[in-house]
């Protein structure tokens, strides 16, 4: 048997991508929503669209948080992969316009990588009662400031992952239709709570948990509390996250090309030659 190299593969960015879309076909389908001339039967359709979309958002922002934090202790234990070795992140056609180059892209120092090895042999890590506790870990062993309760970062996360705990491990609850004196509905619902902690969308005003809290505004806070998580844990521990560099290189990589062939098309003939 002959072998043709490695391969180590990551799941973090395919997360984040996914949050993304699901994030922007919800924003489409409230603008349309919005629009004045929807039969009933259109108007249902696109509902289900949209709390499916929404829906996606906070689960995918979850994975996205939890797999990163995950994919940097397993580099640790494998002492290698993207976080140890930045040129892993992207190894494109070998020719002159790929040569290496520095671009800003921090891997993790060898003292911080045995220590987060040692947290996983010595099952230190076994002690974090939430993936919130393995990133304040990862800091703690860096000798960084960790992320604390009163800060907004992980208030949000904290929030984000009970909605999405809820959301997962859902059970029906029978709401009863209550109205106040100005006939404002008021839903007796055990998650009502969320409505002053997530911003609120007009479009699901008069909806009932969970599918007032499945909409666009909700997809994008999800997204943007997960992102601005892992971005100040990142810039604390002072390594580049992999989507980050993923990005980066990507970026460059497609650059040089156009300098070197003028255009994709060009350089894409050039490697079936």
């Amino acid at each position: 048997m002959t072998s043709m190299g490695t391969a180590r593969e990551y799941l973090s960015c395919f997360h984040l991508h996914a949050c993304r879309l699901h994030v922007e076909n919800s924003r489409i389908i409230e603008e349309k929503l919005r629009g004045n001339e929807l039969s009933v039967e259109h108007r249902d359709k696109l509902f289900m669209e949209y709390h499916s979309y929404s829906l996606s958002a906070v689960l995918t922002s979850c994975a996205y948080f939890e797999a990163t934090i995950n994919e940097l202790f397993s580099d640790a234990c494998a002492k290698q992969g993207g976080y140890i070795d930045h040129r892993e992140f992207w190894q494109p056609h070998p020719d002159d316009v790929n040569k290496d180059c520095e671009l800003g892209i921090l891997p993790m120092k060898p003292e911080l990588r045995q220590k987060l090895e040692q947290a996983v042999l010595s099952r230190e890590i076994g002690n974090c009662r939430y993936q919130t506790d393995r990133y304040n870990l990862a800091l703690k062993l860096a000798g960084k400031r960790e992320i604390r309760q009163n800060e907004a970062v992980l208030q949000d996360m904290i929030i984000l992952v009970k909605l999405r705990n809820d959301l997962t491990h859902y059970r029906p609850q029978t709401t009863e239709l209550l109205f106040d004196t100005k006939n404002n509905i008021m839903n007796a619902h055990t998650w009502e709570w969320l409505l002053d902690r997530l911003p609120s969308n007009d479009v699901c005003k008069f909806m009932f948990a969970p599918q007032k809290f499945l909409n666009y505004t909700v997809a994008k806070w999800a997204k943007e509390t997960s992102t601005n998580f892992t971005a100040e844990f990142f810039r604390r521990l002072e390594v580049t996250n992999y989507c980050d560099a993923v990005e980066i290189q990507e970026q460059e990589h497609l650059k040089r090309v156009k300098e070197h062939y003028g255009s994709l098309d060009e350089y894409y003939k050039s490697m079936r030659e």
